[in-house]
């Protein structure tokens, strides 16, 4: 009865052995998953203001564009009048 005792307090022991081992996995899980997301976020964040930076950068490289256009124009004009 003893042996069968003592027995069973080892499964029992190793039981919870492995229980605080899966509870320390799944905390481990847990805490990389809240990483995983702090860093997802930083990732989204970092995203938009390269969009942002991107629309300025466009719009003005537009007012440039414009800004060419109109002094190739008023080259073309005196150029003729000076012709």
């Amino acid at each position: 009865m003893r042996a069968e005792i003592a027995h069973l307090t080892k499964i029992v022991e190793g039981g919870t052995s492995l229980s605080v081992s899966a509870d320390n996995n799944v905390q481990k899980m847990i805490d990389e998953k809240e990483t995983l997301k702090k860093e997802l976020q930083s990732k989204i964040d970092q995203l938009t203001d390269s969009e942002q930076v991107k629309t300025e950068i466009e719009q003005k490289s537009n007012l440039l564009t414009i800004n060419l256009m109109q002094k190739e124009s008023e080259f073309k004009t005196l150029k003729q009048e000076n012709e």
